[in-house]
Protein backbone atom coordinates (compact mmCIF):
# COMPACT_ATOMS: atom_id res chain seq x y z
CA UNK A 1 0.00 0.00 0.00
CA UNK A 2 3.21 2.30 0.91
CA UNK A 3 4.41 1.63 -2.65
CA UNK A 4 0.48 2.66 -4.64
CA UNK A 5 0.88 6.00 -2.71
CA UNK A 6 4.33 6.78 -3.54
CA UNK A 7 3.50 5.57 -7.52
CA UNK A 8 0.81 8.06 -7.11
CA UNK A 9 2.92 11.02 -6.10
CA UNK A 10 5.32 10.06 -8.48
CA UNK A 11 2.66 10.34 -11.25
CA UNK A 12 0.85 13.38 -9.70
CA UNK A 13 4.49 15.11 -10.04
CA UNK A 14 5.11 14.50 -13.26
CA UNK A 15 1.35 15.66 -14.16
CA UNK A 16 2.27 18.72 -12.85
CA UNK A 17 5.80 19.36 -14.57
CA UNK A 18 3.77 18.47 -17.54
CA UNK A 19 0.97 20.83 -17.38
CA UNK A 20 3.69 23.40 -16.46
CA UNK A 21 5.66 23.10 -19.42
CA UNK A 22 2.41 22.67 -21.79
CA UNK A 23 1.15 26.34 -20.10
CA UNK A 24 4.86 27.42 -20.78
CA UNK A 25 4.70 26.41 -24.60
CA UNK A 26 1.56 27.99 -25.16
CA UNK A 27 2.63 31.55 -23.90
CA UNK A 28 6.01 31.40 -26.14
CA UNK A 29 3.92 31.39 -29.00
CA UNK A 30 2.54 34.83 -27.80
CA UNK A 31 6.47 36.18 -27.79
CA UNK A 32 7.81 34.78 -31.22
CA UNK A 33 8.15 36.54 -34.34
CA UNK A 34 9.81 35.63 -37.64
CA UNK A 35 13.02 37.28 -36.92
CA UNK A 36 15.84 38.46 -39.64
CA UNK A 37 18.07 35.37 -37.95
CA UNK A 38 20.58 34.02 -40.85
CA UNK A 39 21.07 30.95 -41.65
CA UNK A 40 23.46 29.37 -44.56
CA UNK A 41 21.50 28.47 -47.36
CA UNK A 42 22.36 27.19 -51.29
CA UNK A 43 23.93 30.32 -52.54
CA UNK A 44 25.15 32.06 -48.86
CA UNK A 45 24.04 33.32 -46.34
CA UNK A 46 20.16 33.75 -46.08
CA UNK A 47 17.00 35.72 -43.43
CA UNK A 48 14.14 34.29 -42.38
CA UNK A 49 11.78 37.08 -43.14
CA UNK A 50 8.16 37.59 -43.55
CA UNK A 51 5.93 37.94 -46.40
CA UNK A 52 2.82 40.41 -45.91
CA UNK A 53 1.45 38.31 -49.12
CA UNK A 54 2.14 34.53 -47.99
CA UNK A 55 1.98 32.66 -44.35
CA UNK A 56 5.50 31.42 -43.44
CA UNK A 57 6.16 27.77 -42.35
CA UNK A 58 9.33 27.02 -41.04
CA UNK A 59 9.92 22.93 -40.92
CA UNK A 60 12.92 21.76 -38.89
CA UNK A 61 14.55 18.15 -39.98
CA UNK A 62 17.71 16.00 -40.79
CA UNK A 63 18.29 14.63 -43.89
CA UNK A 64 18.78 11.25 -41.88
CA UNK A 65 15.15 11.21 -40.38
CA UNK A 66 12.69 8.94 -41.44
CA UNK A 67 9.72 10.70 -40.21
CA UNK A 68 11.29 14.44 -41.67
CA UNK A 69 11.92 12.43 -45.31
CA UNK A 70 8.73 11.23 -45.35
CA UNK A 71 6.97 14.64 -44.47
CA UNK A 72 9.59 16.28 -47.35
CA UNK A 73 8.62 14.21 -49.90
CA UNK A 74 4.75 14.98 -49.10
CA UNK A 75 5.09 18.37 -49.33
CA UNK A 76 7.38 17.88 -52.35
CA UNK A 77 3.81 15.69 -54.02
CA UNK A 78 1.86 18.21 -53.10
CA UNK A 79 3.28 21.51 -53.71
CA UNK A 80 0.82 22.92 -55.71
CA UNK A 81 -1.51 22.89 -52.83
CA UNK A 82 0.71 25.29 -50.96
CA UNK A 83 0.66 27.97 -53.41
CA UNK A 84 0.43 30.64 -50.95
CA UNK A 85 2.98 29.92 -48.47
CA UNK A 86 6.41 30.24 -48.06
CA UNK A 87 9.03 27.12 -46.65
CA UNK A 88 11.85 27.09 -44.98
CA UNK A 89 12.98 23.53 -44.42
CA UNK A 90 16.16 23.79 -41.72
CA UNK A 91 18.73 21.58 -40.90
CA UNK A 92 21.95 21.86 -38.57
CA UNK A 93 23.51 19.33 -40.65
CA UNK A 94 26.69 20.60 -41.86
CA UNK A 95 26.61 18.43 -44.75
CA UNK A 96 23.20 18.65 -46.14
CA UNK A 97 23.77 20.55 -49.23
CA UNK A 98 26.48 17.52 -49.84
CA UNK A 99 23.56 14.96 -50.11
CA UNK A 100 21.86 14.64 -53.49
CA UNK A 101 19.07 16.51 -52.02
CA UNK A 102 18.45 17.71 -55.71
CA UNK A 103 17.27 14.99 -56.56
CA UNK A 104 15.06 13.52 -53.82
CA UNK A 105 12.93 17.34 -53.66
CA UNK A 106 12.85 18.68 -57.07
CA UNK A 107 9.37 20.21 -57.03
CA UNK A 108 10.56 22.25 -53.64
CA UNK A 109 13.72 23.26 -55.34
CA UNK A 110 11.63 24.45 -58.13
CA UNK A 111 9.42 26.32 -55.86
CA UNK A 112 10.49 29.82 -55.68
CA UNK A 113 8.91 29.89 -52.29
CA UNK A 114 10.77 27.29 -50.68
CA UNK A 115 14.52 27.83 -49.21
CA UNK A 116 16.57 25.27 -47.54
CA UNK A 117 18.97 25.82 -45.10
CA UNK A 118 21.33 25.16 -42.11
CA UNK A 119 21.44 26.91 -39.00
CA UNK A 120 23.08 25.74 -35.56
CA UNK A 121 20.48 24.33 -33.08
CA UNK A 122 21.35 26.34 -30.07
CA UNK A 123 20.67 29.58 -32.57
CA UNK A 124 17.41 28.09 -33.77
CA UNK A 125 15.99 27.06 -30.54
CA UNK A 126 17.66 31.01 -28.78
CA UNK A 127 15.08 32.50 -31.40
CA UNK A 128 12.00 30.09 -31.61
CA UNK A 129 12.20 28.12 -28.46
CA UNK A 130 12.28 24.06 -28.32
CA UNK A 131 12.43 21.74 -31.15
CA UNK A 132 12.59 18.58 -31.71
CA UNK A 133 12.72 16.78 -35.16
CA UNK A 134 10.35 16.89 -36.76
CA UNK A 135 9.20 20.34 -35.66
CA UNK A 136 6.70 22.80 -37.62
CA UNK A 137 6.06 26.46 -37.10
CA UNK A 138 3.38 28.48 -38.92
CA UNK A 139 3.87 32.08 -39.12
CA UNK A 140 1.18 34.34 -39.93
CA UNK A 141 1.47 37.15 -42.46
CA UNK A 142 2.84 39.68 -40.01
CA UNK A 143 5.54 37.09 -38.74
CA UNK A 144 3.85 35.89 -36.11
CA UNK A 145 4.49 32.82 -34.45
CA UNK A 146 0.58 30.76 -34.34
CA UNK A 147 1.37 27.16 -33.94
CA UNK A 148 4.07 25.09 -33.19
CA UNK A 149 3.70 21.22 -34.02
CA UNK A 150 6.35 18.49 -33.17
CA UNK A 151 6.64 15.49 -35.20
CA UNK A 152 5.28 14.79 -38.40
CA UNK A 153 2.45 17.03 -39.21
CA UNK A 154 0.44 15.74 -42.32
CA UNK A 155 -0.78 17.66 -45.06
CA UNK A 156 -4.29 17.63 -44.21
CA UNK A 157 -3.44 19.46 -41.17
CA UNK A 158 -0.98 21.88 -42.17
CA UNK A 159 -3.63 23.27 -45.08
CA UNK A 160 -6.38 23.16 -41.83
CA UNK A 161 -3.65 25.26 -39.54
CA UNK A 162 -2.80 27.69 -42.28
CA UNK A 163 -6.76 27.81 -42.90
CA UNK A 164 -7.64 28.76 -39.06
CA UNK A 165 -4.86 31.40 -38.34
CA UNK A 166 -6.08 35.10 -38.51
CA UNK A 167 -4.64 36.55 -41.62
CA UNK A 168 -5.36 40.51 -42.12
CA UNK A 169 -7.85 41.21 -44.52
CA UNK A 170 -6.53 43.47 -47.39
CA UNK A 171 -7.51 47.07 -47.48
CA UNK A 172 -8.84 48.48 -50.83
CA UNK A 173 -8.19 51.88 -51.66
CA UNK A 174 -8.83 53.95 -54.57
CA UNK A 175 -9.35 57.63 -55.36
CA UNK A 176 -13.02 59.40 -55.64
Amino acid sequence: MKYFFILIYIVTIIILIYAFQTKKTENYLDKVSLSNLTFEGKMGQERFSKDASRVTIIIWFHPDCEICRYQLNIINENIERFAKIRFFFITADTNFFKHKYKAIWPDLLQSTYVSFGIIDKSKFIDEFGPVVTPSLLLFDRKGILKEKRYGEVKVEKILYLINNISIPEKTISGSN
